[in-house]
């Protein structure tokens, strides 16, 4: 989720001062991404998907185990 910070004051002098910042806040550690083989799968048919564990600088993690539902 990225989150934008504004704040304006005002300085002794009354002059007005803002500053903006934004930054990106994660829910959790590690995040699981999923790539697939085939660009359609057609109705029925199975879907094969790989799964892979990467930090948020994208680098792959291993050793971790990943449980995933779909639905």
């Amino acid at each position: 989720t990225r989150f934008e910070l504004e704040a304006e004051i005002t300085d002794a002098a009354g002059h007005a001062h803002a500053a903006r910042r934004s930054f990106v806040g994660y829910p959790a550690a590690l995040e699981v991404g999923l790539a697939r083989g085939d660009d359609w799968v057609a109705l029925g048919e199975p879907l094969e998907a790989r799964a892979v564990l990467v930090d948020h600088d994208g680098a792959p993690v291993s050793g971790r185990p990943i449980e995933a539902r779909f639905f």
